[in-house]
């Protein structure tokens, strides 16, 4: 039986691997503020070059692989993902870009923040940090049938992150509450 659970933990947190679901959760977040074109622009943007730099890293040796385990990594790709992600709310702002969007992708990017901050003390978990950042985003465009469907999302990551003993307890209770938090009280201010 334990082995059984902790497969379908492996499997949760495969399925459910931030490589999927920040392009997946920036795409949702995109169109549900500010239509298929500019959800499509804000995915691609977003999402991509993260994704794209682990990768990169990877290849020359920088990550040993393609999980990011250490926190001094962590440190180096979510500085890298945060300036990336501060350049582009700029950039939607000065090029015109839906208000709404322009100010969830700053909130966001303060969410990430926290999860860069938190990970000097612990090694939060990102799987269900991110998970987190889209909740809020998308209750502000969305409403709360979506923040809640990726709410019951984050118990589930939540737990099987636990279960295969990837992070503690904490670990996620950190991820789960403090960069939605963040994202919630930005997007209340930069995008009213």
């Amino acid at each position: 039986m334990t082995s059984a659970i902790t497969r379908a933990g492996q499997v949760v947190s495969a399925v459910f691997y931030p490589a999927s679901t920040v392009p997946a959760g920036c795409a949702l977040v995109g169109i549900t503020a500010a239509g298929v074109g500019w959800g499509l622009v804000f995915a691609a943007s977003a999402a991509v070059p993260p994704v794209v730099a682990v990768m990169v890293l990877h290849a020359v040796g920088v990550f040993p692989s393609l999980r990011i385990p250490s926190r001094r990594h962590r440190i180096i790709l979510l500085a890298s993902t945060i300036a990336w992600e501060a350049v582009l709310a700029a950039a939607y702002t000065l090029t015109g870009a839906p208000h709404h969007l322009a100010g969830l992708q700053a909130a966001m990017t303060g969410g990430l923040a926290a999860v860069a901050a938190m990970t000097f003390a612990t090694r939060v978990s990102v799987h269900v940090a991110v998970l987190s950042i889209f909740a809020a985003a998308t209750a502000t465009t969305a409403g709360n049938l979506w923040m809640a469907a990726i709410g019951i999302l984050i118990v589930i990551v939540g737990t099987a992150r636990i279960i295969i003993r990837a992070h503690t307890p904490i670990q996620v209770i950190l991820g789960a509450t403090i960069p939605g938090i963040i994202v919630s009280v930005g997007a209340a201010w930069l995008c009213s």
